[in-house]
């Protein structure tokens, strides 16, 4: 009878993530020599699901039974339930204050596991496009002619308005076997094509060979063999550091044509104003108003990818990687400018080279900030001059540039 009228302990089990406590510094010694004084904290261990027991102290239960049978008595059933029910949500209230806390810490250490998740990706895919943006553009014609294009190094000769000239190496294959400095040659392939220990040792022996024979058979064999396999690199494919075209601006930052990096020769490029002369030489005039309308939408989304880029740093590679988690905004603005340039193709504006061109001058998560701010401008250049109108209406377009 006496345990009728004694408070109740009610228990309930939470599962949570639970991180570790901070470890106190402990004297390790240095270079893990003890006894030398140096402080070092080891490295607490990472949080797990732990279970722990919630307790609270319930109503008194012989004083319920006697208030439910009151008030039941009273007010009938229905009021006795009403109560229990009270009494219920009272409880759920007791306990969920104490399981708030757990709640809380087991988000908090979630976002902090998905966070060092987030910057391993973002790690991991800059190594692989840096790898990949790194590599050497290598063609090698049926006429023998070997061009070697450092794409990097081209485009910040580009942005600094110099020739391009000193990123591309270009040679006949007759004249690399019959040099008469070999090992200048060979060094300065070797440091051009980025060889690896294999194909340095097959590279030098067909160079030994054709010079023996007084052959470039030998050498051709080599350069046709390592073309070959670079091509089936998926790395070598991807369009990321791997452009078709190079510009070639004036001094004043003008395009004034593209170097093709698949048959090694320039290309014109035409200035907005002369592609909107040739459009109304050929009796399209009407379409310029569409044109200046795209241009328009194309300011608009230009205006979103720099806003995006210069609020997240990070934005760019966020968008390379699949899904792109946290900037599908950039995305979108990404692609309403290649539809763009699609619909300038369209009208005639611009050609199927120019519009290739263009989609390459798309900023991407290796450029520098320079090469970003370079892009953007070429792009602006492009629209504006075009008749393009920030102010102008814009149709149907989605993107806002203010959020």
């Amino acid at each position: 009878m006496p345990q009728l009228f004694q408070r109740q302990t009610l228990n309930r089990e939470v599962t949570g993530l639970v991180g570790p406590q901070q470890a106190q510094p402990v004297d390790t010694g240095q270079g893990g020599v003890p006894g030398l004084g140096v402080q070092g904290v080891p490295q607490p261990p990472p949080p797990e699901l732990q279970t722990q027991n919630l307790q609270i102290q319930g109503p008194n239960r012989g004083i319920n039974l006697a208030a439910d049978f009151l008030t039941g008595f009273a007010g009938g059933p229905g009021a006795a339930t009403q109560q229990q029910a009270q009494r219920s949500a009272q409880t759920e209230r007791l306990f969920g204050a104490q399981q708030r806390p757990i709640d809380l810490q087991t988000q908090l250490v979630q976002q902090q596991q998905q966070q060092q998740l987030s910057q391993k990706r973002f790690g991991l895919q800059r190594e692989r496009l840096e790898l990949a943006a790194n590599k050497p553009i290598i063609n090698f014609d049926s006429k023998g002619r070997l061009t070697i294009i450092n794409p990097r190094q081209a485009q910040k000769l580009v942005e600094a308005g110099q020739d391009p000239s000193p990123a591309i190496f270009s040679q006949n294959i007759g004249d690399i076997a019959s040099s008469q400095n070999f090992e200048q040659t060979f060094n300065e392939l070797k440091q051009r094509l980025q060889l690896t220990p294999e194909e340095e040792i097959s590279g030098k022996s067909a160079l030994l060979e054709a010079q023996e024979k007084n052959s470039i058979t030998p050498i051709t064999r080599f350069f046709s063999r390592l073309t070959a396999e670079r091509a089936r690199d998926k790395r070598q494919k991807k369009t990321l550091g791997r452009p078709s075209f190079l510009p070639l601006t004036d001094s004043n930052g003008n395009i004034t044509g593209a170097f093709n990096t698949k048959t090694s020769q320039v290309v014109p490029i035409r200035a907005p104003e002369a592609m909107l002369a040739d459009l109304r030489k050929s009796g399209k005039g009407s379409e310029i108003k569409k044109i200046e309308a795209n241009a328009s939408n194309g300011l608009f989304a230009l205006a979103t990818v720099e806003r995006i880029i210069r609020d997240d740093p990070n934005a760019l590679l966020k968008e390379s990687l699949p899904f792109a988690f946290g900037a599908r905004t950039l995305r979108a603005a990404r692609k309403e400018v290649k539809d763009v340039l699609q619909r300038l193709r369209t009208g005639a504006a611009i050609n199927e080279t120019e519009q290739v061109f263009y989609e390459e001058q798309l900023p991407g998560p290796l450029d520098s900030a320079e090469t970003v701010a370079f892009k953007i401008n070429l792009f602006r250049r492009l629209f504006t001059r075009l008749g393009g109108t920030v102010e102008a209406d814009i149709g149907s377009g989605t993107l806002d540039p203010t959020q």
